[in-house]
């Protein structure tokens, strides 16, 4: 409860820019795709998205770019 609880207070101010941790790690099938959804949403909206994610096919789906760092490179 308290991932819903944050991820609406990151939101509620209608940021330009938002960095997110993981937006979908750790939440049930149905709490997954409501949040892939909400990024979705905001990047329609303008504002920049810079997350991290744990399956490239997921980000993949919602990026208009993609950076892979591996071992800090």
């Amino acid at each position: 409860m308290s991932r819903r609880v944050r991820g609406a207070i990151a939101v509620s101010h209608e940021p330009k820019s938002l960095f997110l941790e993981g937006p979908a790690a750790d939440v049930d099938v149905e709490l997954r795709e409501d949040r892939w959804n909400i990024v979705r949403r905001l990047r329609d909206s303008g504002v920049t998205i810079i997350l991290t994610a744990y399956y490239i096919a997921e980000a993949e789906e919602s990026a208009g770019r993609i950076r892979v760092i591996t071992k800090g490179e």
